[in-house]
């Protein structure tokens, strides 16, 4: 079975650059569990049983991030963005996506075909869940919430609705007055004279709760997300559950997708 690749990754080049490791979970190498010492009682050499050392449970995951001001109301938008990825070497990759986004669902079609599609948690819409559409393996792949989040880096919702940005970022920017427009989209640029901010501009859209461009940095390397074209509504095709619209494809969670099975 052919496994999805970075490239085809929605919002690929946030990905690339957030994905959440291991490591920073607290999965990384257990220590070794120590044997009990043994305990002797009486002159019979009996000997008291121990219990193990138990490993303290890794702490939790922190709750998803809450959503920017105004994500609930967003205008369904289409959106043709431009990702650029640079890494530490000066390698360059370069992926186009057609997003189409509302206020409770995003659809991602890539360049090599497969599709994404990302759904906020009814319940608690901080929360998202995803689907990769491999039309290779006629196959849909269900990314949980927290698969969203291990596997893809990006923690709920707001980080999907905003194309990877961490809507938080914009806390640490000033409106600097300058502004551009996109297809109707107005962008104001936001700026900081920090050396070490980790996106120190980025052009947004108070409006349409969105991004225009912006980079990140990290010591992987950068990722600039630029949109290029933003048309009114979206495909509403699109924007059905793909079990709905590949209802003979086979559904599979990402644990067993990983597996081969």
């Amino acid at each position: 079975m052919r496994r999805p690749t970075p490239s085809s990754v929605v919002l690929a080049g946030c990905v690339l650059a957030a994905v959440i490791t291991a490591a920073s979970l607290g999965l990384g190498p257990r220590e070794p569990t120590r044997a009990a010492p043994r305990t002797v009682v009486g002159g019979d050499d009996a000997v008291v049983p121990i219990p193990p050392a138990r490993r303290a449970p890794d702490p939790p995951p922190p709750p998803p991030p809450s959503l920017p001001p105004g994500a609930n109301d967003v205008v369904p938008l289409t959106l043709e963005v431009h990702i650029r990825t640079e890494d530490a070497g000066g390698h360059v990759q370069t992926v186009r996506q057609t997003v189409s986004r509302a206020a409770d669902r995003l659809h991602v079609h890539t360049v090599n075909g497969a599709e994404w599609y990302f759904e906020r948690n009814v319940r608690d819409p901080r929360r998202v869940s995803g689907f990769l559409v491999d039309h290779a393996s006629r196959a849909i792949v269900i990314y949980s919430d927290s698969d969203v989040r291990n596997e893809l880096g990006l923690p709920g919702w707001a980080f999907v609705v905003t194309l990877g940005l961490d809507p938080g970022r914009l806390a640490d920017l000033e409106p600097s007055g300058e502004v551009r427009t996109v297809d109707r989209v107005r962008f104001t640029r936001y700026t900081t004279s920090r050396s070490d901010a980790a996106a120190p501009v980025v052009w947004w859209s108070d409006q349409h709760v969105l991004p225009g461009e912006f980079v990140t940095r990290n010591e992987t390397g950068s990722t600039r997300v630029s949109v290029e074209r933003a048309r009114a509504g979206v495909n509403a095709n699109v924007l059905q559950p793909p079990s709905f619209r590949f209802p003979d494809y086979r559904v599979i969670d990402f644990a067993d997708w990983q597996e081969h099975h």
